[in-house]
């Protein structure tokens, strides 16, 4: 990504079972607090393990559920927007079951109410994948100046699917999945946006690639590429699960590669810290790896997503850019 094109992300923020902001979702994961249960699947034989949002006083799987989520995260993205910038259009990838005209009734009214009204412009609703969400979020700074981008999703409430797919992790198959639910997403704007009102962003994007198909050596693809335009990856950071299949893909990809990082071996996961957030873990991922605390501010990610692509971003902390535990 050349400089001319640069993209910068001013703030990004997650709501999980652990929490509804990242801050609070690292502090509780990290104080190993329970917030994991089991549940019976595959006819009550087998239990799961699982990670639901319990401070939320909606039910699992339904409109009210996703769009409380989904305020939440507006909320704690819109509050660290700097005041000179014009209303933010909302760019949301939901769960299928949403419709545009559901997400409009309900911006209509919450916006108003919320105050924000001043601080936010028009949403527009995605169906897509979460790594071709991102891309279309990117190209839409070739028109925007500035953007909130998010992805909603609750793999728990598709715990009979999983199951049948052999995904979930149980006490009989431990290389699964903790299915969970939330919310997650980042402010990005273009480099005149950043430039023209002296806006001090968390990170710049450096470098994004995103590789389609299926295969053990998808991910090994992805790194070659973005080998290409990366000189140093710094950090790691992946949404990778317990799944063997991704360990295995994660592992032929540094067996290939691995001269190019240092420590391949010391990955952040997301996933153990709160569990699969489906199409919600790209972003997910982002704001973990722009509030984790380190020295070095290059940060790589492995993005393995819900679906058949694989990804990898590469961005650098701004030198006042937080570094939150």
């Amino acid at each position: 990504m050349s400089l001319s094109t640069a993209r910068y992300i001013l703030c990004a923020d997650a709501v999980t079972a652990a929490g509804f902001n990242l801050d609070v979702s690292v502090a509780v994961a990290q104080a190993d607090l329970d917030m994991y249960e089991t549940r019976p699947v595959a006819d009550d034989d087998i239990k799961a393990t699982v990670a639901p949002i319990t401070y939320l006083d909606a039910e699992e799987n339904t409109a009210d559920k996703y769009f409380a989520m989904l305020a939440l995260l507006v909320t704690q993205l819109a509050v660290n927007l700097p005041g000179s910038l014009p209303p933010v259009p909302l760019y949301v990838r939901m769960p299928q079951t949403i419709t545009q005209q559901q997400l409009d009734n309900w911006y209509q009214t919450w916006r108003l109410d919320s105050g924000l009204e001043k601080v936010l412009g028009r949403v527009v609703l995605s169906h897509h994948t979460e790594h071709t969400h991102f891309s279309d979020v990117l190209k839409s700074l070739n028109e925007e100046e500035v953007v909130m981008a998010i992805s909603v999703d609750s793999p728990i409430s598709a715990l009979d699917t999983l199951s049948q797919r052999n995904l979930l992790q149980t006490s009989q198959h431990p290389w699964g999945v903790i299915a969970s639910e939330g919310a997650a997403g980042a402010v990005l704007a273009s480099r005149s946006m950043v430039e023209a009102l002296k806006l001090t962003p968390q990170a710049r994007l450096d470098s994004w690639y995103c590789e389609h198909g299926a295969g053990e050596q998808l991910m090994s693809s992805a790194l070659r590429k973005q080998s290409k335009a990366v000189d140093d990856f710094g950090l790691l950071f992946s949404d990778m699960t317990n799944l063997r299949s991704q360990n295995e893909e994660y592992g032929f990809a540094i067996g290939a590669r691995g001269e190019r990082l240092t420590n391949p071996e010391q990955l952040v996961l997301s996933h153990s810290l709160w569990g699969y957030l489906g199409e919600a873990s790209l972003f997910t991922t982002l704001a973990l790896a722009l509030h984790y605390s380190d020295s070095q501010r290059v940060r790589s990610l492995f993005l393995f997503g819900a679906n058949d692509s694989r990804a990898m971003m590469t961005l650098s902390l701004s030198e006042q850019g937080p570094a939150v535990t």
